[in-house]
């Protein structure tokens, strides 16, 4: 398994990045290389990194259950929109400077998978060097296994070491250890990227750490890192839906009948793009919803329409058919919020997409006014 890791995490510094538009992805599936593109639509443009299986197992990020039995598991995808590019580039930038970084957002919008470019962007420069802005060691604590990164100077190549990470306790002691390093003998601490269990909550960490968290009080599941005041938190919006359909098409082109067969539909696009169109009608572009197997989309659905049918009952005259949330019934909701604080736990509330970009929308306006 060592072995594996050590060859996987290579392919890391052996990536390309090219400019792709709907037309050639077969020669990237068919590399052997890590390869990062660029996929354009109309308006929407999204980073894609394509991992080939034929590599054998995947880096740590694509043990996790929720990457490895997706469809489409050889692709993960990142917004690239400028205020997603501003808050990848200054999550970065704090976590070189010895920063903590956490991520909230709704359950189910790809948050976890795209935090994965945070890995690998770590992982492509352990070769630059102590004297680098670079840490030399990058951590990943994901399913219950510590992956430690480092880079083999004498066989130039990355090598993965994986370590115990059951519990936070495991957590919390391999903190303090390269924490005493950094003082006794000057060492960069590495870069921890950490995935928290759904009952896990305050990880004791000193060293740089990144979280992506989703549906949780942020205050209680965080508070010793907040307490440590250095620590920054962002907002990660959900996709638009041209987006969803911009992934839904690569994956098409790369492998129609694998979607079409989850899906459950014909193999033309046409079908594909309805199917997931009218989902998002229904439980808004959230990938996981969106791209889940028939069964699973189904109950996702009535539990949707469920909260649907909640939120009419509170909105005075707005009584026509919903979607799920019409927009006018988010922004009458949004409106008796008032404050723009209310956002900090939008997720914890459960709100969806819609009733999220309203409460954006009007805090927008309660700025500006």
């Amino acid at each position: 398994m060592k072995d594996q890791a050590v060859l996987l995490a290579n392919a890391v510094h052996a990536v390309k990045r090219i400019s792709q538009k709907m037309v050639g992805l077969s020669s990237i599936v068919a590399s052997d290389r890590m390869t990062f593109f660029k996929v354009t639509g109309e308006g929407e443009a999204l980073e894609v990194c394509h991992f080939p299986r034929e590599l054998g197992m995947f880096p740590s990020f694509f043990d996790s259950f929720k990457q490895s039995e997706a469809v489409g598991a050889a692709f993960i995808f990142r917004r690239i929109r400028p205020v997603d590019q501003s808050r990848f580039e200054k999550t970065i930038t704090a976590l070189k400077e010895g920063s903590k970084v956490v991520w909230c957002g709704q359950p189910g919008i790809g948050m976890s998978t795209e935090a994965n470019f945070v890995l690998l962007e770590f992982l492509r420069h352990l070769g630059d060097g102590e004297d680098s802005e670079w840490p030399t060691k990058v951590a990943h604590r994901v399913g219950g296994q510590l992956y430690l990164y480092t880079w083999n100077a004498a066989a130039r190549r990355v090598q993965c070491e994986m370590l115990p990470g059951e519990t936070l306790l495991n957590v919390k002691r391999f903190s303090r250890f390269w924490t005493d390093q950094m003082y006794d003998t000057q060492q960069k601490p590495p870069v921890l990227i950490l995935e928290l269990d759904e009952d896990e909550v305050d990880p004791m960490v000193s060293i740089p750490t990144f979280i992506a968290l989703s549906s949780r009080d942020v205050d209680t599941t965080l508070k010793t890192i907040f307490k440590s005041q250095s620590c920054e938190v962002y907002l990660v919006r959900p996709h638009d839906p041209e987006e969803l359909l911009l992934m839904a098409k690569v994956m098409f082109e790369a492998d129609p009948e694998q979607l079409c067969a989850h899906l459950g539909c014909e193999r033309e696009w046409d079908k594909v793009a309805k199917i997931l169109s009218d989902r998002m009608n229904i439980v808004g572009p959230l990938v996981r919803q969106v791209f889940s197997g028939k069964f699973l989309s189904d109950v996702y659905a009535q539990e949707m329409k469920g909260k649907a049918i909640n939120v009419s009952d509170t909105t005075g005259p707005m009584q026509h058919e919903f979607k799920f949330l019409s927009r006018n019934a988010a922004l009458l909701r949004a409106l008796s919020a008032f404050t723009p604080e209310f956002l900090v736990h939008a997720a914890e509330h459960g709100l969806d997409y819609q009733l999220t970009e309203a409460f954006l929308s009007v805090a927008e306006e309660w700025r500006a006014g």
